[in-house]
């Protein structure tokens, strides 16, 4: 009995070896592709999903073959015979990124040049890809490799995102030492967000905050995961922890100034906290001076007097605040036309007011609503101060300045009716 169980066991080896030495190449790559390219050209429907998958064991048996860029763009070519041209488009750019010295790249970008032709989404990006095609990508397979889930990142094509993520997977898969390969974790947190994929999304920030805890990013990554917290999972306690966590880990930081701002948003929002929050975004422009939620900040504290304090005149100093810390900033006009409105309708300074819509309008003279500024402060002058001089003065001025708008025909008729008024003596 032990005989026999010996040459069994002798005779499985055998074939066990004998096995492997056949699979490592059952046939030549050129066998194998000629076979493909064959199937493709009879153009039968039904057969894209077997050459999708052959050309993938292609690509595992062969992944030296000097025949892997042309199977990659066969790839592409079957998925726009199937209307997959996201996924085609990702094959096209991988040709280009990872083979630029292929005799196939000229058959890929003009695979390109007719998609930004013929598909919305990607004629929307016609620069960045033209761009690509202009200058043919270098460095290292790792650079190459990484440039091309980077130019996958960049585009922002919505429906390029679910192919992204196994992009990125292949390229940390592929160099899991590389050091961008944290980053490349933090794109694909983000694909999965913007795709709606919210589990999905929870769980990567726990991956990225787990391997890479003492990253330079982690910080604000934490940041980013309250946030996801607060608005897909509708966490709001649960967010407020691990924002109170960045501000002790993170002291100092910007990414303790972002956990302010975004702290104060959900006490404003969810416990009504006004003046706690106002607390937090002065802390962040006290301490942050830099960061670059300051102008939010400050537009938060003044909106939050305004509205729910009924703090006008702290609300209106914070705006000018804003213009002094923003000067030329195109965002400070709305916030001086806000400080504006206030000073009319609810602290009945009409004619500050007035200065305050003549100054914008002087300030920012090709902004859309500068004319729309000028005329109201001509109105606050004619219908709240009575000042008939004043407002001719004003309405001429934007007569002058904008004379093709419509608000200057309103002004010729205003023009008319004031120098009537003043010749009767009513004004």
């Amino acid at each position: 009995m032990s005989f026999i169980r010996s040459s069994l066991f002798s005779l499985a080896l055998t074939l066990l070896i004998g096995g492997f030495s056949v699979a490592e190449e059952p046939y030549s790559a050129g066998e194998f592709f000629d076979h493909l390219s064959s199937i493709y050209d009879q153009h039968e429907k039904q057969a894209g999903d077997y050459l999708l998958s052959e050309i993938d064991l292609f690509t595992q048996l062969y992944p030296q073959s000097d025949l892997i860029p042309r199977a990659y763009h066969l790839k592409a070519l079957v998925y726009l015979e199937q209307g997959d041209e996201p996924r085609a488009l990702v094959e096209l750019l991988r040709v280009l990124h990872l083979y630029p010295e292929s005799d196939i790249v000229s058959a890929a970008t003009g695979n390109i040049k007719t998609m930004i032709e013929t598909e919305k989404d990607i004629r929307e990006r016609r620069s960045q890809l033209e761009t690509l095609l202009a200058s043919p990508v270098a460095g290292s397979r790792a650079e190459r490799h990484h440039l091309f889930i980077e130019y996958l990142h960049n585009l922002g094509i919505d429906d390029l995102r679910r192919h992204f993520v196994w992009a990125g997977q292949e390229f940390i898969a592929s160099f899991p030492d590389h050091e961008s390969v944290p980053e490349v974790h933090r794109w694909i947190v983000e694909a999965y967000e913007l795709d709606g994929k919210e589990d999905a999304a929870n769980a990567g920030y726990q991956k990225y905050l787990a391997l890479y805890a003492d990253s330079k990013s982690a910080g604000t990554m934490k940041v980013k995961w309250a946030e996801h917290l607060y608005l897909r999972v509708k966490d709001h306690l649960r967010a407020l922890e691990v924002l109170e966590q960045v501000l002790n880990d993170y002291a100092g930081q910007n990414a303790a100034g972002e956990a302010l701002y975004h702290r104060a948003k959900i006490r404003y929002s969810e416990s009504k906290e006004y003046t706690l929050a106002i607390t937090d975004a002065r802390k962040l422009v006290t301490d942050f001076p830099q960061h670059p939620r300051v102008f939010d900040a400050l537009k938060f504290i003044a909106e939050t007097n305004a509205k729910r304090l009924k703090q006008y005149q702290i609300a209106i100093d914070t705006y000018d605040e804003i213009a002094q810390l923003f000067p030329g900033d195109a965002r400070v006009f709305a916030t001086m036309k806000e400080a504006a409105d206030l000073c009319e309708t609810k602290l009945g300074y009409f004619l500050k007011a007035s200065e305050r819509f003549a100054a914008l309008a002087e300030a920012y003279p090709d902004h859309e609503g500068a004319v729309e500024a000028l005329e109201g402060a001509a109105g606050i002058l004619e219908k709240r101060v009575n000042d008939c001089p004043g407002a001719l003065e004003a309405y001429q001025k934007l007569i002058a300045k904008y004379p093709n708008s419509k608000e200057a025909d309103t002004a010729r008729k205003r023009v008319e009716k004031l120098q009537k008024k003043v010749a009767d003596g009513k004004c």
